[in-house]
């Protein structure tokens, strides 16, 4: 089995950023929660850094928000794929801007040094759910940057920057195994009645990764295909929920 701790740290819609790490206390109980972990026999389990923390200053990098993370998974021997990017990014940066990958595969690249000094072959996540994100934050607007009818740009943009992060990784760390992570969804109707299958069905084909609270769910902009549609109300999450990024983990 593979455990995980969120570490999303994008920007809601009203600007208040998200910091689950912080919020959690994981930064500060991590060994604890690494060893409740193993307790119940999970001796691997998802992590990340908090890239906003790390650089406040353009071109300047400060680990210490995960240094005690990285000295608790060595002790307790836990190992972890760590993701260096959960939605968040710091202010001055525009994502869908061609100077993302630059900053990006910088960022990588420091971040490679400072975990290979407490892990020799560390698993790392560079872009934590790509299709889902360009979706999310580039099609249907409901996650920072809230564009539309922008995901095959974003989802491009995030590649680039992977690729490019992976090759400055292992010029620093040839020993880095990377970890390409997306959901894995089974959305299945509420009852089966016609209108709920069809409606199920219209959610799968959505590709929607996660839903929102509220369970009446938009796939926004819909396309002469009819790739995106309205999803009736009646639909709600079926596992796995997000956690189903575990299993759909593929790691070089």
């Amino acid at each position: 089995m593979l455990g995980g701790f969120e570490c999303s740290t994008h920007r809601r819609r009203d600007g208040r950023r998200l910091d689950l790490v912080h919020s959690t206390r994981h930064d500060v109980l991590a060994s604890r929660d690494y060893r409740l972990l193993q307790r119940h026999g999970v001796s691997t389990a998802r992590d990340g850094l908090r890239w906003h923390l790390i650089e406040r200053t353009p071109g300047t990098y400060e680990f210490t928000s995960v240094t005690p993370m990285l000295k608790a998974a060595r002790d307790t021997d836990m190992q972890v794929i760590w993701d260096l990017w959960h939605y968040g990014w710091p202010d001055d940066i525009d994502i869908l801007a061609a100077a993302f990958i630059r900053r990006f595969t910088a960022f990588a690249k420091e971040a490679a040094k400072h975990i290979s000094e407490y892990d020799h072959t560390p698993m790392i996540s560079p872009i934590n759910e790509i299709s889902f994100f360009s979706w999310a934050g580039g099609e249907a607007g409901i996650f920072n940057p809230f564009a539309h009818k922008r995901g095959d740009e974003m989802k491009r943009e995030l590649v680039r920057a992977t690729i490019h992060a992976v090759e400055a990784m292992r010029e620093i760390n040839p020993a880095i195994r990377v970890c390409q992570i997306d959901p894995i969804i089974n959305v299945v109707p509420t009852s089966l009645a016609e209108e709920d299958v069809r409606n199920a069905e219209a959610l799968d084909a959505c590709g929607s990764g996660s839903l929102p609270a509220d369970p009446v769910t938009t796939c926004a902009n819909a396309d002469e295909s009819g790739r995106f549609g309205r999803v009736a109300p009646t639909m709600r999450r079926d596992r796995p929920h997000r956690s189903g990024s575990a299993p759909s983990a593929r790691c070089r």
